[in-house]
């Protein structure tokens, strides 16, 4: 269990007063205020915990303790209490501050935050609460019915996701010494890691290595698997990590925090375990000329040659075989081969990762034997990458049609003999719950084995004005002005949508944050059909992302996690988001909301354009203007300017995607602008059709529905749009 490091950095502004689990409130508070007493009875019986504001008696309209009720009961922020009580107090005779505290149903005062939060820092204080609630009610369920050691359990988790970890340390100490197997187990996981943090040193390996394997529950082993990947993360081992993280992820309830917490670790554990260095994380944008080298080698390598998309483009001779390869100035989907070879020319391994693709891509890789030239017996070790909130069901493993093994958790591991030159085909197949389905394939001392590839089909968006559904028959391509026969018409009832929210999260947004989540959530609500997916991302000068989910629990925390802070890289947003959106068989949406001018980004509107052009995505934008500077001679007039440039740039990147773009002078019209964008795609429909041969990379588009032209996209990147993984 972590601790809550933004709280943390809360109390540098609030003076924090712990008051003990047990320390109820004074009977002559309680007295003092009936509807204080009446609140309490409410939340027993509806067992739910208490976030109460005391403030003094004088609290006028437009004062400090005025707005903080006022923010406190904005939908949003209500939205987050959903399960927690919220109630005000006027203080007692002998309280002399203003505060915020959080108690238990039954009013047992729990922690309390001195002094009156803003916007910002009451976001923080409900990250912790939102964390802690759960054990603060099964807390007190647990003392309800005399159940003492699960009480002691759930009050040391909820202080520690309040951050509060000398309070919890009593409360483990106890635990470890309780009767329940289960519950000495986790102390003991706690604890350790807490002793560990305390004395600077790693947690006992051992030990949790141990309980991953005797840990009498799921949740122990789940605990046991996050402790043990940590620390092997610690000590750069990798590989291990990130299969510790998979085995959690696996144990995990699905959806719930600690699926989330798996996944998170995961992600971290990818960018130390991916095989080339210098690329930065899964999702990175990789562009320009990079510097990378492997990440670990064979002692016997004396050469390691580098090809992109299967063009040779460096080789090294020196260790720690480095090169610099250029990546071009815009991203693109880009297979990166790395080969290793010793004596004699011989291959000892070889690798593939993907850059400027989905981070969290459904994937499979045959990642032992790395060698395509194999004799005698062979590990086999096959890497599943699962995306969120889906399950394997199973993974097999087959030699030249022969089924060698099947798992249905990791590690898949298992050994393949293979003769002298003998030729054939190694496959790995993961299925997920889901009926998903991937594989990989590794052709075996192959000489001039080949596979034969699909036709190449692609996938343009296109909206009608009503309702009616489009006819294949009377859908007419134009490709550079060539028309060509369509393959058929997926309408919307058939294709699950796939959207990204990217929602401005930078400063500027601080007095609009709560109405934009409140919209995006309505939108949600009210447009989203169950089977479709939706990716929550908040940017300022980085990506803050939900991957792609159909769990709206999850995806109204996300946006509800939102906060305002730092700049505005709206460009590199947008292009982050671009390069999430590629999934064949989906209709997408990018649908973005920003108040500023962009000022933090390496890329420019120009350069999302061109992407946006190739991604098939079509983009929805909602710019609300900034408020004119003032003070400033003539900067008015320059902000003014630059305003109208901006959002010509965007205006111009939405309507040649096939998406619209709404200027915004307030909020006042955004639940409308939201529903308008719902209705659009309730009317998208994807046209499949292949393209004609040739060298161009690059076709300008026309789609009719008889003689009506159709929104689309202006023009398609036959090669570059239309790819990547099932979401």
């Amino acid at each position: 269990m972590r601790s809550a490091p933004s709280l943390r950095r809360l109390l540098l502004s609030l003076v924090f007063v712990p008051l003990a689990a047990s320390g109820a409130l004074d009977a002559q508070q309680v007295d003092h205020d009936r509807r204080w007493d009446e609140v309490v009875v409410i939340a027993a019986a509806e067992e739910k915990p208490i976030v109460a504001f005391l403030h003094f008696s004088n609290c006028p309209p437009k004062s400090t303790c005025a707005a903080f009720i006022e923010l406190a009961n904005h939908p949003a922020n209500r939205r987050r209490m959903a399960g927690i009580l919220f109630a005000t107090r006027e203080l007692a005779e002998g309280e002399d501050d203003s505060s915020v505290s959080v108690l238990a149903p039954d009013g047992t005062r729990i922690i309390r935050w001195q002094g009156i939060p803003d916007a910002a820092q009451f976001a923080l204080m409900l990250t912790g609460i939102d964390q802690a609630a759960p054990h603060i009610v099964a807390a007190y369920r647990a003392t309800q019915s005399g159940c003492s050691t699960d009480a002691t359990r759930e009050t040391a988790l909820a202080f520690l996701a309040l951050g509060y970890e000398l309070k919890a340390r009593p409360a483990l100490e106890s635990l470890r010494d309780s009767g329940t197997p289960e519950d000495r187990q986790l102390a003991t996981i706690w604890l350790e890691r807490l002793d560990a943090r305390r004395a600077k040193r790693l947690p006992d390996e051992a030990l949790l290595t141990k309980l991953t394997r005797e840990g009498v529950t799921d949740r122990v082993r789940f605990e046991a698997w996050i402790a043990l990947g940590d620390v092997l993360l610690v000590g750069l081992r990798a590989d291990d990590a990130l299969a510790a993280y998979a085995a959690a992820v696996q144990l995990a309830p699905d959806p719930s925090p600690q699926r989330q917490l798996a996944l998170d670790a995961r992600q971290r554990a990818e960018l130390f375990a991916a095989p080339v260095r210098g690329i930065g994380s899964p999702g990175s944008i990789v562009t320009g000329r990079r510097t990378i080298w492997p990440r670990l080698l064979p002692k016997e390598t004396t050469r390691v040659e580098y090809r992109l998309d299967e063009t040779l483009v460096a080789t090294s001779k020196k260790v720690p075989f480095a090169v610099s390869i250029d990546f071009g100035r815009l991203p693109k989907r880009r297979m990166l081969t790395v080969t290793a070879f010793g004596d004699h020319g011989r291959t000892i391994r070889a690798s593939s990762s993907t850059v400027n693709d989905r981070a969290d891509a459904f994937a499979i890789d045959i990642v032992e034997p790395s060698s395509p030239d194999l004799s005698g017996t062979v590990p086999v070790v096959v890497a599943v990458k699962v995306p969120q909130g889906r399950r394997i069901r199973s993974v097999i493993v087959e030699w030249d049609g022969r089924r060698i093994a099947r798992f249905e958790a990791p590690p898949y591991e298992t050994t393949l003999h293979v003769n002298q030159y003998q030729q054939g085909v190694l496959r790995a197949v993961a299925r997920l719950e889901d009926g998903s389905e991937l594989e990989d394939v590794l052709l075996v001392n192959s000489g001039s084995m080949t596979l034969e590839s699909e036709v190449h089909l692609v996938e343009v968006p296109v909206f009608s004005e009503d309702d009616a559904p489009l006819v294949r028959d009377r859908v007419k391509i134009r490709e550079d002005g060539k028309t060509l026969p369509v393959d058929r018409v997926i309408p919307a009832s058939d294709s699950p949508l796939l959207v990204a929210l990217l929602i401005d999260g930078s400063w500027s947004m601080t007095g609009n944050m709560l109405d934009v989540q409140e919209a995006a959530i309505r939108f949600v609500e009210g447009h989203v059909a169950p089977d479709d997916r939706v990716m929550v991302i908040g940017f300022d000068t980085q990506l803050r992302i939900l991957w792609p989910t159909s769990d709206r629990s999850l995806v109204e925390h996300a946006i509800l996690s939102i906060q305002a802070q730092g700049y505005t890289s709206l460009n590199d947003a947008m292009l982050g988001a671009l390069l999430q959106l590629q999934a064949p068989g989906w209709r997408r949406a990018l649908i973005v909301f920003s108040d500023g001018l962009d000022n933090a980004s390496s890329f420019t509107a120009g350069d999302v354009g061109e992407v946006a052009k190739r991604s098939g995505v079509p983009v929805y934008v909602m710019s609300l203007q900034p408020e004119p500077p003032v003070g400033v001679p003539g900067l008015a007039m320059k902000s003014a300017h630059w305003v109208f440039a901006a959002r010509t740039e965007l205006m111009k990147l939405a309507w040649n995607s096939g998406g619209k773009a709404f200027d915004l002078a307030s909020l006042e019209n955004l639940d409308a602008i939201w529903n308008e964008i719902g209705r659009d795609l309730g009317r998208q429909s994807l046209v499949v059709y292949q393209p004609s041969p040739g060298a161009r990379d690059w076709r300008a588009l026309e789609v009719f529905d008889g003689a009506r032209r159709l929104r689309a996209p202006s023009g398609l990147a036959v090669g570059a749009g239309n790819a990547g993984a099932s979401p």
